[in-house]
């Protein structure tokens, strides 16, 4: 029967007798004459039966090049990988130039390169690549489960470590479209699926008092107080409103370019009077961006504000949407207002240039609503303390 391999069940063996190993399947010790140990590897291919003569699958028997029982399993567990993904190892298909070949940062670079990829999802990945770092000179071909579950395990931010490994399961599943070999273990073979992912959820909304709110955001400097009323006012991605330029903004709306909108898409946002009060109060400190900053972007590019942490950014989003909803704006209306993909093959026939009108009156009464709740346009008006 098989045991699990160790230095007591290798030192009894008997010369001319195997043992099988429990931990790594296929995996054989056998002793030679002379008292030295050996390793081999023996396993089926899957569905080779199937151009048998004989009608018998076809056996794969290889020999490990070392008697070290920790490299033996290592050795195994690959040659495991790539049997169970029908690849035959003996073939060395791996060492044909290909995925299988390409080192974690090659697969990287590729997966930059896919066409649909925009600039904010290009940044995204480049700013993850760093929580790769211990995998990046692997070969795809060598990863492991056991090397991705390890280092995502290492890292202390739960919720980029997520966002690092999920880009590379991304990028390792964009590498099997150009492997014609197969050599990458695919499927539940994936080296990926080893991750045991950080039970990281949506962050929730927060209450926060907006008359409170609206006095502490005297101190912040201006026209940064006035991006965050409007981010407010609007229910926008802080990222695509600090992007806004003032050829965007109409009489009667801030039409975002695809390029800049999350869905790819053109959206018209329409502005309703406290935003255009709003608006006219920005003062025009750049000819070309709504607000400027000093980066190498030349538009605002980080909205933290410490006096006011951590009623921002998404959090007002959050709160546009739950006031929305409190006032009874129906839910299409306002996912629209938001930009959300609208669920249903149906939602594909609306046109949400047609439903402007629609949206503008919804707009003007969350803007109603939120300065009911205690908004003040007023801290517009105060300089910096």
């Amino acid at each position: 029967m098989p045991v699990k391999l160790n230095a007591e069940v290798l030192a009894r063996l008997a010369p001319g007798k195997i043992e099988r190993d429990t931990e790594v399947k296929g995996l054989i010790a056998s002793k030679t004459l002379a008292g030295e140990v050996r390793f081999k590897f023996h396993a089926d291919l899957p569905g080779s039966y199937r151009n048998s003569k004989s009608g018998r699958p076809q056996t794969v028997r290889m020999t490990a090049s070392t008697d070290d029982l920790g490299e033996a399993r290592r050795w195994a567990r690959q040659l495991k990988n790539q049997v169970s993904a029908g690849v035959d190892p003996r073939e060395r298909v791996t060492e044909v130039e290909g995925p299988a070949t390409w080192t974690v940062r090659r697969c990287m670079e590729e997966y930059l390169k896919k066409p649909s990829h925009r600039p904010s999802t290009q940044q995204g990945i480049r700013e993850h690549l760093c929580y790769l770092a211990p995998l990046m000179d692997k070969k795809l071909g060598e990863l492991t489960k056991s090397d991705c579950r390890t280092t995502h395990a290492k890292i202390q931010a739960k919720s980029a470590a997520n966002g690092g490994f999920r880009y590379l399961r991304a990028a390792y599943n964009w590498a099997l479209k150009f492997d014609d070999a197969r050599a990458l273990p695919a499927g539940a073979h994936s080296p990926l699926n080893g991750v045991v992912w950080n039970p990281v959820g949506a962050r929730a909304l927060l209450p926060f008092d907006l008359a409170d709110w609206s006095e502490r955001l005297r101190t912040v400097s201006v026209p940064r107080r006035h991006f965050h009323v409007l981010n407010l006012l609007g229910g926008y991605r802080a990222g695509m409103l600090s992007r806004v330029k003032w050829e965007y903004v109409l009489d009667d709306r801030i039409v975002f370019p695809a390029a800049d909108m999350k869905s790819d898409r053109e959206f018209h946002s329409p502005i309703s009077t406290a935003m255009r009060e709003v608006i006219e109060a920005i003062p025009r400190l750049d000819e070309t961006w709504m607000f400027p900053a000093h980066s190498r972007t030349g538009h605002l590019t980080e909205w933290k504000e410490a006096a006011i942490h951590p009623h921002l950014g998404h959090q007002l989003r959050k709160r546009y949407k739950t006031t929305a909803t409190l006032i009874g704006v129906p839910s299409a209306r306002s996912e629209a207002l938001l930009d959300h993909a609208q669920p249903g093959l149906d939602k594909n026939y609306e046109s949400r240039l047609e439903l402007f009108d629609k949206l503008a009156y919804e707009q003007e009464r969350v803007s109603q609503e939120l300065l009911r709740q205690g908004l003040d346009l007023a801290c517009l008006e105060q300089a910096p303390v």
